[in-house]
């Protein structure tokens, strides 16, 4: 990951200070969830980010959650939100780049992809 995204992600995880672990179960303990948690970590999402709107690392995980429930429009929609609040981020514009790729939505990805090596252009991990 490039250190100015590492840098932001540590100050979003900040934002889940305080926030038990229990709270998003196997996902607190960096665990994959199984297909049964997901339903249940949803909700506990949406409430952390009533509170913190403006997390864009909550947002990402959010859309992964989304995104394992295949409910893609709407993952794709979260990580469109989590890219905008932070546009200087080349890990999320290619995050989001991804995701369109994977969900067939090419002209868009390929936009996102550019914006990405753009702001990163000497970034293999943006590249891979």
């Amino acid at each position: 990951m490039l250190k100015a995204d590492f840098a932001r992600a540590a100050r979003d995880l900040e934002a889940f200070r305080g926030v038990s672990v229990a709270e998003f179960g196997r996902h607190g303990r960096l665990e994959s969830p199984s297909p049964q948690e997901h339903p249940l970590l949803l909700p506990r999402l949406d409430a952390f980010l009533r509170e913190h709107p403006r997390c864009p690392w909550g947002r990402v995980f959010r859309a992964f959650t989304l995104r394992a429930l295949a409910r893609h429009p709407e993952s794709i929609s979260e990580m469109e939100r989590a890219a905008e609040l932070e546009p200087d981020s080349a890990v999320l514009w290619a995050l989001l780049a991804r995701m369109r790729f994977v969900h067939r939505y090419p002209p868009e990805g390929l936009r996102d992809l550019e914006k990405a090596v753009a702001l990163a252009p000497d970034s293999g991990w943006v590249r891979s």
